[in-house]
């Protein structure tokens, strides 16, 4: 039987990907995350069996989030520290700009599907 307090919500930031998990890890459980900024809920990830979600943030602030858990008899949540941030917009020339061709435009956008692609099967 689980209880509030071993729920974990686990929180990591990369530039403006956070990437948060939730533990324990079932088969039998389902799991539900919600994004807040500055208290208030700004994204959502509804039920599923992945313990694992991805936000992006784009607005500077505090962050927090709410993991949940629903097995067959209740359901919990904990919620994460908060974590500041900030964001800053980097400033490109543009002779750099103009450097990056198109094939590097498509290999950074087939990344970003492929390491997100858990994410775009919710959808």
């Amino acid at each position: 039987m689980l209880s509030k307090k071993d729920i974990i919500v686990n929180v990591e930031i990369n530039s403006n990907k956070l990437v948060v998990s939730c533990e324990p890890y079932s088969e039998e459980y389902l799991y539900a995350f919600q994004l807040f900024c500055n208290g208030k809920q700004v994204d959502r990830v509804l039920y599923s069996e992945q313990n694992e979600a991805v936000f992006w943030l784009s607005q500077s602030g505090e962050y927090t989030v709410r993991g949940c858990i629903k097995d067959k008899e209740n359901s919990l949540s904990n919620t994460s520290a908060v974590y500041e941030f900030h964001n800053e917009a980097v400033n490109v020339p543009t002779e750099e700009k103009k450097k990056v061709g198109i094939f590097r435009k498509v290999y950074e956008i087939t990344k970003e599907i492929v390491d997100n692609f858990s994410m775009l099967m919710r959808m």
